[in-house]
């Protein structure tokens, strides 16, 4: 008897969610110019997506799998691929590019609670954020964000410049981990890794072929890496929890590396 119940109380949750009032999902493509692809991919209920070129040879994918996604893809200029993929519910991706040969590659999945079987097959994504802006030549941003709660802001003006980061949510009910990277001007890199759970981080390069790299294992670690110059290298690892670490290079060549453990 507790079987037919449960039954019945799966067949009610998905009839409901299935009403023409709940189950709308919306895609939008514009766009103006020549040689553009765009294709999106929409799977369960509530998701939105934009997708807006002009230009010439531009591309965006947007895949969506899951309950309540929202996902824009803004591209002027020539040449520009945005990537977009989410996986759960309730994930947010905003990228703007604006010149040429410009990337963005999203992934944002999975999540501890919230939604769970049969509302979303996919697990939950919960609150996963990125907001990516770019504006120039050839640069590349790519974040990876898994098991919700994480939120991470990127902006890149200049040539060549590159950011690669990973969120991991590792602990239930607990904060966000947050991250900021801009970079102004040529051939800069931020390489940033977060694991765990409250932990910030920040990232400011301006000049010519900087390095950045921050990870961070644990709960509660904060690091800022400050760089204005050519040629500087600043690396942070943090482990455990409490830590904070704040790096400042002024000129050339500098060089700064910062482990800490604490348990």
């Amino acid at each position: 008897m507790r079987n037919l119940r449960w039954l019945g109380v799966i067949v009610a949750t998905i009839l409901f969610l299935s009403s023409p009032t709940l189950a709308e999902s919306t895609g939008d493509i514009f766009q103006d110019g020549n040689n553009n692809t765009a294709g999106i991919v929409q799977r369960l209920w509530w998701n939105e997506t934009l997708i807006q070129q002009v230009g010439n040879s531009n591309q965006a994918d947007i895949v969506q799998r899951g309950l309540d996604h929202e996902a824009t893809i803004i591209q002027y200029g020539d040449e520009n691929q945005g990537s977009v993929s989410q996986l759960g519910c309730e994930s947010m991706t905003i990228a703007y590019q604006s010149g040429s040969g410009n990337e963005v590659d999203v992934t944002q999945f999975g999540a501890w609670y919230h939604w769970s079987f049969p509302l979303n097959p996919y697990g939950a994504a919960y609150f996963n954020m990125a907001s990516i802006s770019q504006e120039g030549m050839d640069n590349q941003a790519k974040v990876v964000q898994m098991h919700g709660l994480n939120d991470v802001t990127v902006s890149q003006n200049g040539t060549d410049n590159g950011v690669s980061t990973t969120q991991v949510q590792l602990a239930k009910e607990l904060g966000d981990n947050t991250l900021s990277v801009t970079q102004e001007g040529n051939e800069n890199m931020a390489d940033n890794h977060q694991i765990g759970a409250y932990n910030s981080a920040e990232v400011f390069q301006d000049g010519t072929q900087n390095w950045a790299t921050i990870i961070s294992v644990g709960t509660h670690h904060f690091a800022s890496i400050f760089q204005k110059g050519v040629e500087n290298f600043a690396s942070v690892f943090q482990r455990g929890n409490n830590n904070s670490a704040i790096v400042t290079q002024f000129g050339q060549g500098n060089r700064t590396v910062i482990t800490q453990t604490r348990l």
